[in-house]
């Protein structure tokens, strides 16, 4: 897996793609993903507080802010 890259309004944005939280910085994504893969089922309460929004299973998007 690898952080995927979501266009949005013209810009981008990165999901974890193991829990599909989005952030606006590849950083943050990769951060996260490495997480989740090293702790299966649980989120980083730090990546989370970072993340802008998450990847819908319709392959939607849906922003916190």
């Amino acid at each position: 897996m690898m952080v995927k890259r979501v266009e949005h309004a013209g810009g981008e944005l990165y999901a974890c793609e193991v829990c599909g939280l989005v952030y606006r910085d590849f950083e943050h994504a990769l951060a996260c993903e490495e997480f989740c893969r090293s702790h299966p089922g649980r989120c980083s309460r730090s990546a989370s507080a970072r993340a802008v929004g998450r990847l819908l299973p319709d392959g939607g998007l849906q922003l916190f802010r």
